[in-house]
């Protein structure tokens, strides 16, 4: 414990190479060393180019310090998953000490500490969701309407199906399909099985439940026809489309973010160039479809909301 405590003071004292030797002792008196140490070090050898012949468990020293540096007070931000290297759990390692000054005083620390965390992959879906829900939360109150026997301007219905069709299936499923289904499918994920199929059988069901909302919308934009049917073709989708997005925001995306997160960056990258081609397909850009989601939300907010949120999946996934 002296060697690891000697270490620390000298740490303070930016006097890296000389606390690199100690605690090159305290591993010979102890073996192998817990994560936090391993990342202690990494970051110390970023303080001390002399010494970058040593690197701890073969890996560059910025990315196991990147990888595996938790602190007294969880994981450090510019940190990633844990590394899955064997190592000595932290409790039976005498390192808190030095890793509560190496996080204090180590110019490598202050550096890793000022790194973004790394993008979810699936923050773009995320606020594809949110959008969405605007237009479900409107949808419903329309539906509303329609059963009391009030009329619904054809403008609102027009936006409610231009939105479900465009935005909502051309552009998100599109990017889910083309863009997070494959990546996950890259990282082992099973795509005749498991979340993805789920979800793939449950676009074609929204994409059914769409196409006869808008073969009633178009009878009732034409001459006040098929009421019931346009109310029920809403009131049918926004089950539905509330269900799967509490799939997704509760289950695949957090696997999702988990299995990707090597690869965040370009699973987004791949997200928002397929959100431009198929909004371009569309003729229009993500501004409008967020304009239609806000006036809908304005124009249908007199209407109680009568949305209850599902208590969670009937369907038990494996990650």
């Amino acid at each position: 414990m002296s060697r690891y405590i000697t270490a620390a003071l000298l740490v303070a004292a930016r006097q890296p190479a000389l606390a690199l030797s100690w605690i090159a002792r305290a591993r010979v008196a102890h073996g192998l060393m817990c994560s936090h140490c391993t990342a202690g070090l990494a970051l110390l050898h970023l303080s001390c180019p002399s010494h970058g012949r040593w690197h701890p468990r073969g890996l560059r020293s910025r990315e196991l310090a990147l990888r595996t540096y938790p602190t007294l007070h969880g994981t450090h931000p510019a940190a990633g998953p844990p590394s899955p290297r064997t190592l000595l759990p932290a409790a039976k390692c005498p390192h808190n000490a030095l890793l509560t000054v190496i996080y204090r005083y180590s110019p490598a620390c202050a550096v890793s500490a000022a790194a973004s965390p790394p993008p979810s992959p699936t923050a773009s879906l995320r606020r594809d969701h949110d959008l969405i829900e605007k237009v479900v939360r409107a949808m419903e109150a329309a539906a509303v309407l329609l059963r009391r026997g009030a009329g619904v301007p054809a403008p609102v219905i027009g936006q409610v199906v231009d939105f479900t069709s465009n935005f909502t299936d051309v552009c998100h499923h599109g990017k889910e399909e083309n863009a997070l289904f494959p990546a996950l499918e890259r990282a082992g994920m099973p795509s005749r099985m498991g979340p993805i199929a789920v979800m793939l059988a449950e676009h074609e069901r929204s994409r059914e439940i769409a196409g006869r909302m808008a073969r009633a919308a178009e009878s009732y934009e034409r001459d006040g026809s098929a009421r019931g049917e346009l109310a029920s073709a809403m009131e049918e989708y926004a089950s539905h489309i509330t269900e799967h997005i509490w799939k997704e925001n509760n289950r695949l995306f957090m696997m999702a973010d988990a299995r990707l997160a090597p690869s965040a960056g370009r699973v987004a990258a791949d997200l928002d160039s397929t959100e431009e081609e198929r909004l371009g397909r569309a003729g229009a850009g993500r501004g409008h479809y967020e304009r239609i989601a806000d006036d809908l939300s304005r124009s249908m907010a007199a209407e109680p909301d009568r949305r209850g949120g599902p208590s969670g999946p009937s369907v038990e996934w494996e990650a």
